[in-house]
């Protein structure tokens, strides 16, 4: 489901941020979650393995915050 993707991203992210799962906010930009593109290559190497998938960090700034994300991973 979107909601069970939306979870396993918000884990993904606190694990890169170092942040509280709750402190995620899934509507905020990358931007000012601080997602810069080395970071987008981590989140994005990190969602791969999480979903089993092969993403690239060009998806990480072709959707604008987290919930995009999820949206396009789901």
């Amino acid at each position: 489901s979107l909601r069970a993707v939306a979870e396993a991203l918000t884990r993904v992210l606190s694990r890169l941020l170092d942040l509280p799962t709750a402190a995620s906010d899934l509507s905020a930009p990358f931007a000012s979650l601080g997602i810069d593109s080395q970071r987008a290559v981590q989140l994005a190497a990190a969602a791969s393995r999480a979903f089993g998938l092969d993403l690239r960090p060009t998806a990480v700034f072709q959707h604008s915050s987290p919930a995009e994300f999820a949206a396009f991973v789901y």
